[in-house]
């Protein structure tokens, strides 16, 4: 119901506009009245009525003077001038301010609520195009996120040549030319991956996701520094500058911006990779790689960290084949670790995560095929109590445990490497094979969500991705995966095969079906519907009718 505000100095006029017009039953609010400018002006500034009357001669502020504050402060208002005065200036002066209509009196009721009825209906034509508007900005912000991740992607894999990551950089609207590139990946998480079951851990989650919103709007004013979501929680940054010096400078930036986000909650670790820096747009990948290698020591750290790839690399071989316990790191052996790798790495990680976790144990004392042994056994038995804990069928588990029954008990030291990889693999297989059904779940409840909530003009990508925990950024990635479908291209096939149900069922308008499907603009529900049938509502209608009547047949509805 559009507000409007009447002006007239004159009480008898003022009066007789008032129960001239029946202002509910033509749709309008008669919000307040004033007999002069000066007194209409601050309670205009209050009410903010969609359509002013005011006459344009008045005492202590006239039409014309009380249109032009108007239009500064309430731009979107649209004013009827009521005028005795036929004269050229006062209507050229009026159409200057931007005055709607310019009416001369005496004007019947019959008139006056034509032309209120005229300018409302421009009022929400104007209100259609912002609401399109608004909706297509929407929908192109997710398909262009979903954009942006699958280029940066391509870009960390090295699958995109230097002309194709400028010119799709451009598109983003990223300049990616730089001197020096570095890659940094940042991560928050409850203290204990392998007890993520715990009541508390919605909780941790929660302050978790708010600090990712945090620094992602860190970043966006940061400058020099670009970044994406990765699956697993994971925030990527890509790191540009033309000197060395100002790239420490970026990374220290943004190093302290992160501690600053994270630290504060004894529920959450923060960790952070860093990778070598780089000179050329083709070595991104090698960036990438380094800081993966970097951030592989998360899953060895009890503690939150800032982890700097040295290429350290293993220890020299050695021809000792004792086991020297003094030089044995007991700690390394802790089943957490390999349960805290298994909840949170992924296929990408093994091959690092391995190689750090035999290095941690003494390359010398891996000479021993006494602690290789011991070191394969024990991780194969705890991937068993992990995968058993995440929901693994007992089938499963003893289809895994088989694998590695019957070992050779002699592999050398890269073969005991590899065959640990193996494990690790086949354990992140059956993980993820888990996930997926428990990712699954949560779609078809986020689904649920949306087949409840079509009809909201508010439901958005944000309000279904909180109804189950999840960031925005990750849940659009992750319905993507799980359906095929953008959140708003499911969303649209609801509502269109819920307006399809109102028209084979009902005989409402479509204005009325708009509305019932969670379109607010009849005119847009009509352009999405036609986008998505090549039919018009009332031809989809009549389509429908025409085919019953040959056939004889009944609908959907019996």
């Amino acid at each position: 119901m559009l507000k409007v505000f009447l002006v007239e100095d004159e009480y008898i006029i003022r009066e007789s506009i008032k129960k001239t017009i029946n202002w509910a039953a033509e749709g309008f609010s008669l919000v307040g009245e004033a007999g002069d400018g000066e007194r209409a002006y601050p309670m205009i500034l209050k009410s903010e009525p969609d359509i002013v009357i005011t006459d344009i001669r008045m005492p202590f502020m006239d039409g014309l003077e009380l249109a032009r504050l108007i239009r500064v402060k309430l731009p979107q208002s649209r004013v009827i001038i009521l005028s005795g005065h036929d004269e050229f200036d006062y209507a050229r002066e009026a159409i200057q301010i931007g005055v709607t209509e310019y009416l001369l009196k005496p004007i019947s009721g019959a008139t006056l609520l034509t032309a209120i009825h005229g300018v409302a209906q421009k009022i929400r034509a104007d209100q259609s195009r912002i609401d399109y508007r608004a909706i297509y900005e929407k929908e192109h912000a997710e398909k262009l996120q979903l954009e942006r991740t699958d280029f940066f992607k391509n870009l960390v894999d090295g699958k995109l040549s230097m002309s194709q990551v400028l010119e799709q950089g451009q598109h983003f609207g990223m300049d990616l030319s730089a001197v020096w590139y570095q890659v940094m990946l940042f991560q928050v998480r409850g203290r204990d991956l392998a007890e993520a079951v715990r009541p508390e851990a919605a909780e941790a989650d929660r302050q978790a996701l708010e600090i990712e919103d945090t620094i992602m709007d860190l970043v966006a004013v940061q400058g020099h520094a670009e970044m994406y979501e990765q699956i697993g929680d994971t925030l990527c940054f890509l790191l540009m500058a033309q000197t060395r010096e100002e790239l420490q400078q970026t990374e220290t930036s943004l190093i302290a911006k992160m501690k600053k986000a994270a630290e504060g909650s004894d529920k959450l670790l923060y960790f952070i990779g860093i990778g070598q820096a780089v000179s050329r747009l083709h070595e991104i990948k090698m960036a990438y790689q380094s800081a993966s290698r970097a951030f592989s020591a998360r899953f060895f750290s009890d503690c939150s960290g800032i982890f700097r790839d040295t290429d350290a690399g293993f220890l020299p071989e050695s021809d000792q084949t004792e086991l020297d316990l003094s030089r044995l790191n007991m700690d390394k052996l802790d089943r957490r670790i390999v349960y805290n790798f298994l909840a949170g790495g992924t296929v990408t990680d093994v091959p690092d995560f391995v190689r750090n976790y035999l290095t941690g144990l003494g390359r010398d004392n891996l000479n021993s095929l006494l602690l290789r042994q011991y070191v394969i056994l024990d991780s194969i038995f705890a991937m068993a109590a992990f995968l058993k804990k995440q929901g693994i069928s007992a089938a499963q588990l003893e289809q895994f445990q088989n694998q590695f029954r019957n070992f050779n008990a002699n592999l050398t030291l890269d073969q005991a490497e590899t065959r640990l990889c193996q494990c690790f693999d086949n354990a992140l297989a059956l993980r993820d094979s888990q996930s997926q059904q428990q990712y699954g779940r949560l779609i078809e409840q986020a689904k649920g969500y949306i087949d409840t909530h079509y009809a909201c003009e508010d439901i958005s990508l944000s309000t279904v991705a909180a109804s189950v925990h999840f960031s925005p950024n990750h849940f659009s990635s992750i319905f993507g995966q799980q359906t095929g479908l953008s959140f708003i291209e499911y969303l649209t096939q609801v509502r269109m095969a819920k307006a399809r149900e109102l028209l084979y069922c009902t005989k409402l308008k479509s204005a009325e079906i708009a509305f019932q499907v969670g379109y607010r603009d009849p005119h847009y529900f009509c352009y999405v519907f036609k986008k998505t049938h090549n039919l018009t509502p009332m031809e989809f209608r009549s389509q429908r009718g025409a085919k019953a009547a040959v056939t004889g047949g009944t609908d959907a509805c019996g």
